[in-house]
């Protein structure tokens, strides 16, 4: 009996690899592929025949006429009323324009795959494939499975998994695993005045037993410590089985589907959606399937599906609507200019020569020559003069301090005077320009004599009174304020030297006021009048048309918002800021972009009226208009629902 069921088992193994065989054979010769189509839902051109529903829709063309839509006459009451039509007939396409929105498109399509494709001991690996521009995005794969080849896969996981199960992680659990006949715990309950379980724990000792036996000889005996080692080298060829068992592993990452199928009685049709960012130049997107099969058992590829057909996408854009003119502003520009910085060189009490070891000075120079470079080096401006004011604390008498104020300007004066005249002879010397205005003669860069002035201001009693009252450490502060009551400024600095704060005043805001300050006086080389007024093109607003253009919505809202002009509309349009977009079209003058604009924004607020009103009006300025139509969903759905086509014919 058992010889009679192996027999049946193995011809009915013949007979289903015979039927394969023959399906796989006639795929071949058929060139057989999968099919893609356009998403069921959105490729479907409506044609529409009147129905009994009927709706009034009474709008206005551009000279202010009234237009039934989709008129018909009533036979009983004789009134022109519009139609609502219904009814669709589906055709397939092969291409679709798809209206990105807020900077991405969802492109739509379905994967269809025949029931002569399908078997249970199949499994189909998809792989659609986008063409964008120069380069090629592969999107996740859809895995269609048979039943038999599923469980093929699973039987690897279950032999992977016995093999797992014979490895014990635990040592604890192996001891006790490999001493299930107690053989170990009779000994020790015999031999050893301890409880048994001590020992499973990790309590060995080496007293002896009345064999002359250790416990731990004894635990090593009966545990069979050849065994950890044979459970170790099985958890270092864990690797080696997953692979030995799983040769096709389920596949999670990279993969949109894996629909495992009972029967092959239908055809399956996918719905695949991927939303892709636009960006400059995108106008359409190509869309190509490729396919395999693959077989259980061997998990070996049987077929290769053709490619398919490409599916076109075409992007259209309401940045489409950017008006690319430059923008200028005027700008008032002055002969005159300045430029000032301060420093803070530190002098050595009583003294007025520079000393570039102290405190901060070398940095503070360094700066200061830096700016001075800057300044004498600028193309558009010739420096006039320079003025060097230098400041003492209140510490010492006025007399004294104006003295000392004035000779600390001086050698300031002289070292950078010097400075400057190196700084002149090293640009003299080294630097050449092509002089336009002689025929392209190169010539020396030369940089202008600059006259320094001096000035000085003995006690900063100002500054001071600023940084008293930005110090919240003070806690005599009623009586610092009486002494700048004091007009007499030597008196002043004997009653502030007699308040509880003048200590800190004089290690911490003191030496804040010891500074030197730089003020560059210029003019514009080749200018006479004071003053000109001139356009330039605003570089902000620019830099939001370029957002616009490259599709950089979120920036080019931030950009053209405070502007509140035609492309800031369309900015907003762009991120869907449809009552922004409505408030500043609604001030614009007529045209035809400012109509089909109002049309969309229109259609998203639910006002179907006004908006076939506009886009009405926008196709009778601009006849290209009508083709817009096509592209945008908002627009293009209210021409079909009230049959527009039929009065923009007769435009």
């Amino acid at each position: 009996m058992r010889k009679i069921t192996y027999t049946i088992l193995l011809l009915s193994v013949i007979m289903i690899g015979c039927s394969t065989q023959q399906k796989i054979r006639k795929i071949r010769k058929d060139h057989l592929q999968a099919k893609v189509a356009m998403a069921e839902e959105n490729s479907q051109e409506h044609q529409f025949i009147p129905t009994d529903t009927t709706t009034k829709v009474e709008i206005q063309n551009i000279n202010g006429e009234s237009i039934i839509m989709n008129a018909v006459r009533d036979e009983e009451s004789g009134e022109m009323v519009a139609v609502e039509q219904l009814n669709a007939i589906v055709v397939e396409a092969k291409f679709r324009h798809l209206a990105e929105r807020n900077g991405y498109v969802d492109i739509a399509f379905d994967i269809i795959v025949p029931k002569e494709m399908q078997d249970e001991h199949w499994q189909l690996r998809f792989q659609p494939q986008f063409r964008i521009l120069e380069d090629t995005l592969n999107l996740d794969e859809l895995l269609i499975t048979g039943t038999r080849y599923r469980q093929d896969q699973q039987k690897g996981y279950d032999q992977y998994n016995k093999y797992l199960e014979t490895i014990i992680s635990d040592t604890a659990d192996f001891y006790k695993t490999f001493t299930k006949d107690h053989l170990l715990a009779v000994f020790l309950e015999r031999n050893v005045d301890r409880e048994p379980s001590s020992f499973f724990r990790g309590s060995r000792q080496k007293t002896g037993t009345a064999f002359g036996v250790t416990e731990a000889q004894a635990v090593d005996y009966y545990t069979r410590h050849s065994l950890v080692r044979k459970n170790n080298k099985k958890k270092e060829k864990m690797d080696e089985m997953y692979a030995k068992y799983i040769t096709d592993p389920i596949r999670l990452a990279g993969v949109r589907l894996d629909s495992v199928i009972t029967s092959a009685d239908g055809t399956i049709r996918y719905n695949y959606v991927q939303p892709v960012r636009t960006k400059r130049d995108l106008r359409k997107v190509e869309m190509v399937l490729k396919g395999e099969i693959y077989e259980s058992g061997s998990f070996n590829r049987i077929y290769t599906m053709p490619q398919t057909e490409p599916l076109t996408f075409y992007i259209s854009s309401m940045s489409a609507f950017t008006d690319q003119s430059p923008r200028y502003i005027q700008k008032v520009v002055h002969r005159n200019a300045e430029a000032n910085t301060a420093a803070a060189i530190a002098f050595k009490v009583g003294r007025f020569d520079i000393d570039d070891t102290l405190g901060d000075n070398a940095s503070e120079i360094a700066r200061i020559k830096t700016n001075i470079r800057t300044v004498l080096s600028a193309e558009e401006y010739i420096v006039d003069s320079l003025l060097i004011t230098a400041s003492c604390s209140p510490e010492g008498t006025v007399a004294a301090n104006s003295k000392l104020a004035e000779n600390r300007a001086q050698s300031i004066k002289y070292y950078f005077n010097k400075f400057i005249k190196d700084y002149r002879d090293s640009v003299a010397n080294s630097m050449y320009v092509i002089d336009l205005t002689s025929d392209g003669q190169m010539r020396k860069n030369e940089i202008q004599d600059v006259g320094i002035l001096t000035s000085s201001h003995p006690e900063e009693w100002d500054m001071l009174r600023e940084l008293i009252d930005k110090d919240t450490s003070l806690t005599d502060r009623e009586n610092i304020l009486k002494c700048f009551a004091i007009s007499d400024l030597d008196e002043r600095e004997k009653a502030l030297q007699q308040t509880k704060d003048y200590r800190y005043i004089r290690s911490e805001l003191y030496a804040k006021l010891r500074t030197v300050k730089f003020d560059f006086f210029l003019h514009r080389k080749g200018m006479i009048k004071d003053t000109i007024h001139t356009t330039e093109i605003d570089s902000v607003y620019m830099r939001g048309v370029q957002a616009l253009e490259d599709r950089n919505y979120e920036e080019a809202v931030q950009l053209l918002r405070p502007y509140m002009d035609y492309n800031s509309a369309v900015a907003f349009v762009c991120m869907d800021y449809n009552q922004s977009a409505l408030s500043v079209l609604s001030t614009l003058p007529r045209s035809a972009q400012r109509d089909y604009m109002l049309a969309v924004v229109y259609a998203r607020l639910g006002k179907e009226q006004k908006a076939v009103e506009h886009f009405i009006q926008s196709v009778e300025q601009d006849y290209s208009m009508r083709h817009r139509g096509n592209l945008d969903p908002e627009v293009s759905q209210l021409v079909k629902k009230y049959n527009l086509d039929t009065h923009l014919d007769t435009l």
